[in-house]
């Protein structure tokens, strides 16, 4: 049993990371589109 509880946290931390890091990502990706935008196309090449 706890070892089950053991995997059942480790999967749901691991879910839980992959999808805050997608969208950190997505978010990132589009907040530095804007600033691309507002300032200059050279931000864009890093």
């Amino acid at each position: 049993m706890i070892t089950f509880v053991i995997a059942f946290v480790t999967a749901f931390m691991t879910a839980f990371m992959t999808v805050f890091v997608i969208v950190f990502v997505i978010a990132g990706e589009r907040f530095d589109d804007r600033n691309a935008i507002a300032r200059s196309p050279s931000v864009h090449r890093r």
